[in-house]
Order: structure tokens, then sequence, then C-alpha cells
């Protein structure tokens, strides 16, 4: 672990409204540009060797617009084409809670400090109750850019599996530092596509029902580690039996859109502290040719004290952008 620094697991937050569709903001045809979002929130507290007392907090924003293309099969390639909104890690630091960093991409440092400042404000007033045990010189933003790649993020779909996913986006610090620095976003956003681990479709008739049997806690942990590697040793998904789902399949408000849905509150111990307690999957197909449109994947954690893990991974096609969800 990093000298002086204590930082909580992860919360991967979704949202889990249901969409609303309106057919003829897109005539259900979908667009050639696609994004994708993770937003992760974490809090933790507890007590380590029975003495000593820690809690944390960690959110993160990533979102990146991509292109597709036709691969093998029926599968499509996705590719990363920019970034989109501010992409961020902002976390507590030593068991106390008392100091607290944003690492932020900017097009300059400049940029990205001033919108790292930005950030901090915003969670002062979200989170008064962890920001007053903060002093405001010990609250500070770090920036990143990001050097262009040939290779910079890319992944198969095929048929609501991923597989072959890379990372070669590597943000860079642009001052002197005597630590290394590196932020780890893009590979936790990386991570997180492992929970497209499955496929929700089925026959995906409408009325129908399927079901689906799957593994998550090695994909909790990846995530986890990946963003946070010096908890590496802390942190501990396990489950005892694969997670069970049931997906139903209906028309959503019009009849050219077809919605996948499969969600459980298992209530299921995934770890020495934590409890699965939602996870959710949405994914949207334009008909007749079960065009995808959106798969969205949500997981909530509770845990004792008030901790909570929450997760959004969001595949959407830019033709839902003015859709409210």
């Amino acid at each position: 672990m990093a000298p002086g620094r204590l930082i909580a697991p992860i919360l991967l937050l979704l949202s889990l409204s249901a969409p609303l569709i309106a057919a003829e903001a897109f005539g259900c045809k979908p667009a050639d540009s696609w994004s994708l979002h993770l937003s992760i929130q974490a809090t933790v507290s507890g007590r380590k060797y029975f003495f000593f007392t820690f809690k944390g907090m960690l959110l993160a924003e990533a979102e990146m617009r991509l292109s597709m293309k036709a691969g093998p099969d029926q599968s499509r390639i996705f590719s990363f084409h920019e970034l989109q909104r501010r992409t961020y890690l902002l976390m507590t630091a030593n068991r106390k809670a008392t100091e607290m960093i944003v690492e932020i991409i900017g097009e300059t440092p400049h940029e990205g400090q001033a919108s790292g400042r930005e950030v901090i404000s915003e969670w002062e007033q979200a989170y008064p109750e962890w920001a007053r045990n903060i002093h405001p010189e010990k609250r500070k933003s770090l920036p990143f850019v990001v050097a262009p790649s040939a290779d910079a993020f890319s992944f198969k779909y095929d048929n609501g599996i991923v597989s072959d996913s890379a990372c070669g986006l590597s943000p860079i610090y642009p001052w002197p530092s005597k630590d290394p620095m590196k932020l780890t976003i893009f590979d936790g956003l990386r991570a997180a596509l492992s929970l497209y681990n499955h496929s929700p479709f089925g026959n995906a008739t409408m009325g129908s029902t399927a079901s689906q049997t799957f593994p998550i806690a090695t994909a909790l942990r990846e995530i986890c580690i990946t963003i946070l590697p010096q908890v590496r040793s802390e942190v501990e998904f396990t489950e005892a039996s694969p997670l069970s789902l049931s997906y139903q399949y209906n028309r959503e408000n019009h009849s050219a859109v077809l919605q996948c849905l499969g969600q459980a509150h298992p209530s299921t111990q995934v770890g020495k502290s934590f409890i699965l307690d939602t996870y959710r999957r949405e994914a949207l197909l334009c008909l007749p040719g079960r065009q995808l449109l959106r798969d969205r994947i949500s997981v909530f954690l509770t845990g004792t004290k008030g901790n909570s893990i929450t997760i959004v991974i969001d595949l959407q096609n830019d033709s839902l952008q003015n859709i409210p969800l």
C-alpha cells in the first residue's frame, strides 16, 4: 500500500431507472457511434487488527465515444474514438480520510487541474460530512494527459459477451514527481468489461423468459484491484455458487424495441463484509433485425456500518442520447 494512504475498495454505482423509449426520437435505427460509461462510488469503514479504525471513499467517472465495425460471426468490434465528459478518480487518503486526491484527465495540465477543482467543489457540496474532516489544503487536484495511441481501447462484443479487450491508453502525469504517478481509470474500465460474461438474449422473443447462471465474484475483485492495486492483499470476493438470473423479454413503449431485462436480489455473501444486494442487466434490441441499442449492467453491494459498493457499466448507441433514461 502506498505510504500514508489507506483507500477504500470500490462502490460500483449504477442508475436503475427504467428507460423511456420514443420511436420518433431515433426511428429505431442505430447510429454509427457508441459510448461506454463507467461510474464508481465507494464508501467503507471498519477496524483493522482490532485496534486501528479506518474509513475511505472513492468516486470514479469514465466515458468514451466508440466506433464500431462488424467482426466475425456477427460479432462487433468496438474501438476508441474520443473521450467524453470528465474522466477522473477521486479518493480519500490515510486511514482517517483526512486527505483527498482527484486524479483527472485534461487536454492540458492546467485545464485538468481546473477541472479537478470543479470536481472537488461538487464533492464538497454532495458530501459535507466527509469534507468537514479534510482541510482545504489537503484537497488536491492532480492532472494527467493522455498520449494518442493506435491501440487506445478496443473489445469484441458477441451476443452480449465481451472478449479480446485491450487498453493502450496511458495517462501521463506531466510534472516532476519523486513518486511514480499512475491513473488507473482506463484499466478499471477494461476490467469492468468482464461483467459482460454471459448472453442476456436467449431466444429473445416477446413474452418469453430465459435463465442464466454465471459467476460474478472474480469480476468484482478484478475491478477493485485494477483501480486500486495497493489494496490487492485486502480485497477478497468469493461466492458459494454462481449467480442465477432469469431474463424476461418484453416490448418497450413501442413495438420496434425489445427489452431484455434480468434482475436479482440474491442477498448473497460475496466477501468478508459485503453482500450482493442487487444485480440488474438491461439490453435493448431494435426489431426486427435485433440490432443492439444498449446493454447496461448494474451491481450493488451492501456491507456493515453503512459500507456499500455499486457499479455502472453502460454500452449504448448514440441514437439514444436524447432519450430520458
